[in-house]
């Protein structure tokens, strides 16, 4: 009889928690002292105006974090005898992949969570109508955000063979239109004369641009 075939590891998933505990703790640490700073204010309405207008600064953290992530639970590829050992396991290769990718997911969305119930008693005590509800949008904003970039990551690292190979390939794939712009721009514009490139139409394929405005 053929077992059920399973997508994932509770001992993998536990593994990538303790391993990888100094990296999901910063961040959360991170999270809380930035929320510590909205709620030392006097102002009633200045938490929920702080927390609103962050979602902006979000995508270059979730550009850095998301990769360290990537990195760290799918670093033993880069490395040719942690690999062998790795599928020489008695653990099927997308249960592996699987596994990973939830454990990445739970480094952002756990964080994430602890704040938005933290922050909404106090944007709730705030005089804006309905301020409780924008810890719901910066989380589903957030993690909108997070999953972007680390499914970038990950494509990124299982396309090369090293981790320098992968980072290049990320920031290619993140700013390729930004780096068509200025090729456009230093190179064919200036053969044409009384003609301007705009940045507008390329800056749209841009996420991090997109995510920030």
């Amino acid at each position: 009889m053929k077992l059920r075939t399973s997508f994932f590891d509770k001992t993998v998933f536990l593994k990538n928690v303790t391993r990888f505990a100094p990296a999901w703790g910063l961040y959360t640490l991170g999270l809380l002292m930035a929320l510590m700073t909205m709620a030392s204010s006097d102002l009633e309405y200045w938490q929920v105006d702080a927390l609103g207008e962050s979602i902006q600064l979000m995508p270059l953290i979730n550009m850095g974090y998301a990769l360290v992530c990537a990195m760290l639970l799918f670093g033993d590829l880069f490395k040719s005898r942690m690999c062998n050992a790795l599928h020489a396991l008695p653990l099927r290769r997308e249960c592996w992949f699987c596994t990973n990718v939830i454990s990445g997911l739970a480094f952002s969305l756990v964080p994430n969570l602890v704040m938005t119930l933290i922050a909404i008693p106090l944007c709730a005590a705030s005089i804006v109508i309905d301020a409780w509800q924008v810890p719901l949008y910066w989380l589903l904003g957030n993690a909108l955000q997070f999953v972007t970039f680390f499914g970038i990551a990950v494509f990124s690292i299982f396309c090369v063979g090293s981790r320098f190979a992968a980072l290049v390939v990320y920031g290619i794939l993140n700013f390729s239109s930004v780096l068509v712009y200025v090729l456009v721009a230093a190179v064919y514009t200036p053969m044409l004369y009384g003609v301007h490139t705009s940045e507008a139409p390329f800056l749209n394929f841009c996420p991090v641009v997109q995510m920030m405005e």
